[in-house]
């Protein structure tokens, strides 16, 4: 399809930003059958033909603002590979960082876990998460295994521990509702933490 005239490629970002915005903003308050292309087009301000010059359809708009935040959480668990410190300092560093993604970003995530909650309605968006999952969790098992190794760590079950910090970020995704400079996320950075078991140097 050419390209509608007049557009340059930075505006042409910034459309499709918007139309992204608006899309997740609508999917997640007003559900996947009662959003319209039409819908989305009179809230972001563009033509309904902009919306097919950039997405064909709505389902490829619908799939493209869910894995919008599940591609920014998988590049921060592989991060956790990429920073400095031992292997808890990283663990560390990853809990923090994805706390704060879900406190500023709420919008996103609850977008995911509408499509978790049809799962049987978006069968290959489906796929993308159970994907998302296996990924992340071979990405932090090594840290995990590492942190083990050295002290840093109880040796309880990698699986169970990534499992359980997995559930435990998707849970106060749809949780807990205080504002982000609430010092109640700290205490659930701290929490997070926890989960991966430091073993404190009074007790080694």
């Amino acid at each position: 399809m050419p390209r509608p005239k007049g557009v340059t490629d930075k505006l042409r970002d910034e459309k499709k930003e918007k139309i992204l915005t608006t899309a997740i903003e609508l999917f997640s308050n007003d559900g996947y059958h009662n959003t319209t292309i039409s819908k989305i087009a009179q809230a972001s301000g563009v033509s309904f033909g902009m919306i097919n010059y950039y997405f064909e359809n709505k389902d490829n708009l619908f799939k493209e603002a869910v894995l919008i935040p599940i591609n920014e959480l998988r590049k921060s668990y592989f991060l956790i590979q990429n920073v400095d410190g031992s292997a808890l300092d990283r663990i560390s560093e990853m809990v923090r960082y994805q706390v704060r993604e879900f406190t500023y970003n709420k919008q996103k995530f609850a977008l995911v876990h509408y499509v978790l909650g049809r799962q049987n309605s978006f069968p290959e968006l489906m796929q993308e998460l159970f994907a998302f999952f296996d990924e992340s969790r071979d990405a932090v098992i090594p840290v995990i295994l590492e942190g083990q190794k050295i002290g840093e760590l109880d040796e309880v079950d990698p699986e169970t521990v990534f499992a359980s910090y997995f559930s435990y970020l998707n849970g106060i995704a749809i949780s807990v509702f205080d504002p982000p400079d609430h010092p109640f996320w700290e205490q659930l950075i701290q929490q997070g933490i926890h989960l991966f078991h430091p073993i404190h140097p009074s007790n080694k």
